[in-house]
């Protein structure tokens, strides 16, 4: 009976170990998110710089070759990022990038500066990420809230 006690626990504690986030293909544990925005060039919210970062908690490295990012704040669409500049991830780590993100509202985005409140925001990504030669699509979501007042500079 202790056997089949051992051989049960020593196969749970196996499995347990085994089900990290780097199973296979399955490669979900990437998130993105916005620490916070600088101030454009001139008085233009044209294009803003913003500082996203991603969030590897898989127990390997990965890197990513594209990124493509939707930035929403409270709940409406403004604007956008492409970027082509790889990101090197490492196990269980962090890194962050200042990306420069295409305003389509630039109007709403300075109102919601000037009102000088935290904004919600919502940040939906496509990344692009490459595991030895495996390519896979990863397609992380975030919400939570941002200081839009670097946007005005100093006064």
């Amino acid at each position: 009976m202790v056997s089949r006690l051992s051989c049960l626990c020593c196969a749970f504690l196996g499995l347990l170990f085994l089900s990290g986030c780097a199973t296979g293909s399955a490669l979900n544990c990437i998130s993105v998110s916005i620490t916070s925005v600088g101030k454009g060039t001139g008085d233009s919210f044209d294009t803003i710089p913003v500082a996203v970062r991603f969030a590897n908690e898989n127990v390997i490295a990965v890197g990513a070759s594209d990124t493509f990012h939707k930035l929403y704040l409270n709940g409406v669409y403004v604007g956008e990022c492409r970027s082509h500049k790889p990101v090197g991830m490492q196990a269980e780590a962090t890194v962050t990038e200042v990306l420069p993100f295409t305003i389509k509202k630039p109007d709403y985005v300075r109102q919601l500066a000037l009102a000088g409140k935290l904004v919600n925001y919502e940040i939906d990504s496509r990344i692009d990420v490459y595991i030895d030669t495996e390519h896979l699509e990863v397609k992380p979501s975030h919400k939570g809230t941002l200081d839009l007042s670097p946007l005005l500079g100093a006064k």
